[in-house]
């Protein structure tokens, strides 16, 4: 199926101008003011102007991920997998919508986004609110009067910074940088797929470029 460009007649998918870092639960403009143009693959056009964050912004998204990490890690096993299941629901719910993005933002073929990547993302998500649901820790006795046991606990805040590469929703850290040329699905997931905030309590994404 061919599909009509981003923000032109018949299109499923519609860029905003300019997109912001995502911080503390809301959308924050970078501290320096600075943005740069993000440009789609497919046909050199610019899609939108993101944010040129630095330290000042990864600083803040620390300070949110901290805060947050408190009220998070009360959340129950129950809680925290039924999110997950949430994600993954209302990625296959937008999937088309998705797969268009991701093939205008790194210029894959939307055969391949429509047919893997996007339907792995939500497989991700299911199989890891299985895992969490399925951890256990572990106990042997290594002797008449000892006794070894080992317990899993979350590392806390993590910093996630993206290589080039393939490129899918996830939430596989705390704070999430993306690199030049791309790394914008997240802001279109988070756009379009969102509506219930309550997972990116513990989640933040800031743009910045790599070389």
């Amino acid at each position: 199926m061919i599909y009509a460009a981003p923000g032109t007649e018949g299109a499923k998918v519609t860029f905003k101008p300019r997109y912001e870092n995502f911080i503390g639960g809301d959308w924050v403009a970078p501290v320096n003011g600075r943005y740069f143009a993000n440009h789609s693959p497919v046909d050199g056009s610019k899609i939108c102007d993101v944010p040129r964050s630095d330290e000042a912004d990864i600083n803040l998204a620390l300070d949110a991920a901290h805060k947050a990490a408190i009220s998070w890690g009360k959340t129950s096993v129950t809680e925290r997998a039924n999110l997950l299941l949430k994600i993954a629901d209302r990625i296959d719910a937008n999937t088309e919508m998705l797969a268009i993005a991701e093939t205008w933002d790194n210029g894959k073929p939307v055969r391949e986004t429509l047919a893997a990547d996007i339907p792995l993302s939500a497989d991700h998500f299911r199989y890891f609110a299985g895992c969490i649901r399925a951890q256990e820790g572990t106990m042997a006795e290594l002797d008449s009067d000892t006794v070894a046991y080992h317990v899993y606990e979350p590392l806390g805040v993590v910093f996630l910074g993206v290589e080039k590469g393939e490129r899918r929703p996830s939430f596989s850290g705390n704070i999430r940088s993306p690199e030049d040329f791309v790394r914008f699905m997240n802001w279109t997931f988070r756009n379009g797929v969102d509506e219930d905030g309550s997972i990116y309590a513990a989640y933040g994404a800031i743009m910045d470029t790599y070389y």
